[in-house]
């Protein structure tokens, strides 16, 4: 619960717009990277940084599964 307001805090201006968009996007077969892609096509805002760190936030509260490519 702290990480989540801690991550919002840290991305306030722009928290639920890109939260929203890549959780639109997140399909189980996109990468993160062309999540990211899609938000700044549809939103012009890019914060690829605030993304790794939602969804390494949604897989450890075991709400997403990650698969990490190497």
């Amino acid at each position: 619960r702290e990480k989540y307001f801690e991550l919002k805090k840290e991305n306030a201006e722009t928290f639920d717009l890109i939260r929203n968009l890549a959780l639109y996007w997140a399909d189980g077969k996109r990468k993160l990277s062309e999540i990211a892609d899609l938000v700044e096509l549809e939103s012009g805002l890019r914060n690829t940084e605030f993304l790794v760190k939602y969804f390494n936030f949604l897989s450890k509260c075991k709400l997403i599964k990650s698969k990490i490519v190497k």
